[in-house]
């Protein structure tokens, strides 16, 4: 047990020095205005502008294991290994037809696309499309939304999609016989 006038030991300083900077200097979430030509029915060819976030980076798997072995008593190996421990063990509920809840960050769940049919009996494996993930934020995610705090960095139009590389062999030459 600690006494009043005694020091925290460095690990107890790092850890709420780390936890400080997490509760209270969150950024601000970054955002550009882009202006584009509006491709909905009713709005059809209208000028419309709206926001997307700009991302600065990303925070990979390593570097939360990182953060996560700062704030805790764990080592960074030993919460890698729990992250991806985790990481397999979700896929295979999914895969088992499970909801996955993770508390307070969220809950996972398998969904489908498929193409429909006119009757129930008509309906075929070979309609469904694809598998994907939805993710349903909890409370720790919906709580960091709604006090989030927001700065505009820019604005301008929306970059013209680049066509894909490809195209016919005549656009294409093969360097056959060169």
């Amino acid at each position: 047990m600690m006494r009043d006038n005694e020091p925290l030991p460095p690990k107890r300083v790092k850890w709420l020095n780390c936890l400080f900077f997490y509760l209270f200097f969150i950024m601000a979430l970054k955002y550009k205005v882009l202006e584009t030509v509006s491709k909905l029915k009713n709005k059809e060819g209208e000028a419309i502008a709206y926001a997307r976030p700009v991302y600065t980076n990303e925070a990979d798997i390593n570097s939360l294991a990182e953060l996560i072995a700062d704030i805790s008593a764990i080592s960074v190996g030993d919460v890698r290994s729990m992250l991806y421990t985790l990481t397999k063990l979700v896929a295979k509920e999914l895969s088992n037809g499970r909801l996955v809840s993770l508390g307070d960050l969220g809950r996972l769940r398998l969904t489908l696309r498929s193409k429909s049919a006119k009757k129930a009996e008509d309906f075929k494996n070979d309609m469904i499309k694809g598998v994907g993930v939805i993710f349903t934020p909890g409370k720790a995610i919906k709580l960091l939304t709604k006090d989030i705090s927001l700065e505009c960095v820019g604005s301008g139009k929306k970059p013209e999609k680049k066509e894909k590389p490809g195209g016919t062999e005549k656009d294409n030459p093969s360097e056959e016989g060169i």
